[in-house]
């Protein structure tokens, strides 16, 4: 299976961005790493969804092909609360 196949099936079956849909994008959890900067024990740590940054930034890697969670960058109710209209 190709990277764009990859991406492809990450695409079709996924909401939010999930680890196993980066590792299958990269190929393993190694590639990921070295694609980030990262170590590999530090994907290894990582929960579902992914933490909003590294979403942004895997989304701008990929070239949108893995897209970042929309709903992780909505303002939030709190952020209005006491705020002036």
């Amino acid at each position: 299976m190709t990277k764009l196949d990859r991406a492809c099936e990450c695409i079709h079956n996924a909401i939010n961005m999930v680890k196993n849909d980066v590792i299958g994008f990269y190929g393993s959890q190694h590639e990921v790493a070295r694609a980030l900067g990262i170590t590999r024990s530090a994907v290894s740590y990582w929960k579902d969804p992914l933490p909003a940054l590294r979403q942004l930034q895997l989304e701008r890697l990929t070239g949108g092909v893995l897209k970042a969670d929309a709903d992780l960058w909505k303002p939030s109710e709190a952020a209005h609360v006491g705020s002036v209209r």
